[in-house]
């Protein structure tokens, strides 16, 4: 019983003994209170420790030494229904198969004191979560041990792993994990597809002796650091084992990524290597495209100066040769009036004939030196095509009018061109239809337009006498007449060669469709040129 009155409450226990005659009692008293004071602070001491235990995330359960259950906190309780555990062994509990697996691992840990697994179990929601469980001995003076145990849920954990697994698994790049001493813990199937094998179980990538002697030592260093690190392209020859690959040469990216603990040391590392012998075989076709384009330009500055000195030859020479052909005609005409009683006709026709020649040849000069000027003061501006048709038909109109032509011109598009070579490409190719025309007839002339996949396609369609397939492309060379009637169809043979340089100075095309007797169209390209 307690006793009050005083600062500290005591208790004891009283006990009395009446003797034989029954008039006299013997009382005994024992102080109990040190006994009070150690068992309300044991219930309170279990108290907290059922308080903290049920309050744990985690999975706390406690076997005897017969491995029945003898104790669980509220989380397992929770997850499991362990609270009906209670009392009972692992074979009363769960499937033969598991049972047996429960008993060996509470035995092991009674044997080694110490044991850490990962189990699965179906909890109360319906699904089988993944656990890793800690089990432990609990030594007891004077009685049996006990088996603690403490389970955390891994099942998310797991979950992830396999996600990663599968980004492994299923990753066009190749994938290698090594652990933290540089043996190869998994790869994925495009490694193997890659190397042919994996590496062997006695093999760490942190010894290997080639690597170093290559000069990547400081790579290896870096990577057990901690660091990410990207070796630089590198090359095998993969024969030996993937033997179908017979002798090709393949090149290897590296990156290194570790993976490392909460204290931020590296447990594991993950090489990705990457196959970009495509990549660097475009590079190696782009550096030779280069090359080959470096050569081309350098070509091209020779035939431009090779050019402009045969543009000024021409242009020179025309001049020059001029003056002689002056001389001759001046000579010719002075030997006709003076001499013209004197000659018979046979010597004036041979004067004539000289004096025809000359005249042509002259025309020739001039054509040469016109065509080496084409392109030298172009200029690239914005015009309309059908205005620049109407002015040329404008030109034309008593040649138009002395051969009764009818020219039909459909809407025509603005374009940025060359306005003065381009007035002279409609001159030649409008002047070649009137001119090459069939006996007794008209010329009928059409030109049109359209629009090709960004470029202009134009057309100028004639019913004259046609050009043979085997003369398509004779026909755009200097000095090529076709037809031999020389007086029927007069000319120097240059109007086409003109207009191909046109064409060609507009980054064009130019050809033609035609059929003997039916006419004649030339078809000619003008891309969209940028001012």
């Amino acid at each position: 019983m307690p006793i009050e009155g005083s600062t500290h409450q005591s208790y004891f226990y009283v006990s009395g003994k009446v003797d034989e005659s029954g008039e006299n009692c013997q009382i005994t008293m024992v102080d109990i209170t040190a006994q009070k004071q150690t068992d309300r602070a044991l219930k309170e001491s279990e108290q907290r420790f059922s308080l903290f235990m049920n309050h744990l995330p985690a999975l706390v359960f406690i076997k005897d030494s017969e491995t029945k259950v003898i104790y669980v906190n509220k989380s397992i309780d929770v997850a499991l229904g362990a609270s009906k555990w209670l009392g009972l062994k692992a074979s009363e509990i769960f499937d033969c198969e598991t049972a047996e697996r429960i008993l060996i691992d509470d035995n092991n840990t009674l044997k080694t004191g110490y044991q850490n697994i990962e189990e699965s179990f179906p909890n109360l929601d319906g699904k089988v979560h993944h656990y890793e469980t800690q089990k432990f001995v609990i030594p007891r003076s004077g009685q049996n041990p006990l088996i603690g145990g403490i389970a955390i849920d891994i099942t998310e954990r797991k979950q992830a792993e396999r996600s990663l697994q599968d980004i492994i698994d299923n990753n066009p790049m190749s994938i290698q994990v090594v652990d933290s001493n540089g043996f190869t813990l998994k790869v994925n199937q495009a490694f193997k597809l890659l190397y042919g094998s994996v590496p062997p179980s006695d093999y760490s990538i942190f010894n290997d002796i080639q690597l170093r002697n290559k000069g990547f030592g400081h790579l290896i260093d870096s990577i057990k650091n901690g660091e990410v690190v990207h070796f630089p392209d590198t090359q095998f020859n993969p024969h030996d084992s993937v033997p179908e690959v017979q002798d090709a040469v393949v090149w290897i990216s590296t990156m290194v990524f570790p993976l490392v603990n909460s204290n931020g040391i590296p447990m594991k590392f993950v090489f990705m290597h990457d196959n970009i012998t495509e990549r660097r075989q475009a590079e190696e076709d782009l550096k030779n495209s280069m090359n080959e384009l470096t050569d081309a330009y350098k070509q091209l500055d020779r035939y431009n100066s090779d050019n402009k000195e045969l543009k000024q030859f021409a242009y020179i020479s025309s001049h020059q040769l001029q003056e002689p052909l002056r001389t001759i005609s001046n000579y010719i005409q002075i030997i006709e009036e003076d001499f013209s009683g004197v000659l018979d006709s046979k010597a004036l026709k041979y004067f004539n004939t000289i004096k025809q020649s000359t005249e042509r040849m002259n025309s020739l000069i001039l054509a040469i030196s016109v065509y080496s000027r084409l392109g030298l003061n172009k200029k690239l501006q914005s015009i309309d095509c059908n205005k620049i048709v109407n002015d040329v038909i404008a030109d034309l109109q008593s040649v138009i009018n002395a051969s009764n032509a009818s020219i039909e011109v459909s809407a025509l598009p603005c374009l940025k061109v060359y306005e003065v070579e381009f007035r002279q490409l409609f001159q030649n190719l409008l002047a070649n239809a009137i001119k090459f025309q069939k006996k007794d007839s008209h010329p009928e002339i059409r030109i049109g337009s359209e629009k090709i996949n960004g470029d202009w396609l134009f057309s100028v369609s004639d019913n004259g006498i046609g050009i043979a397939s085997d003369q398509y492309e004779k026909i755009f060379n200097m000095y090529q007449r076709l037809h031999i009637n020389e007086e029927e169809y007069e000319g120097k043979g240059i109007g086409l060669a003109f207009c191909k340089k046109i064409i060609e100075l507009h980054q064009g095309k130019i050809w033609v469709e035609s059929e003997l007797g039916q006419g004649t169209t030339v078809y000619f390209t003008i891309p969209n040129l940028i001012l």
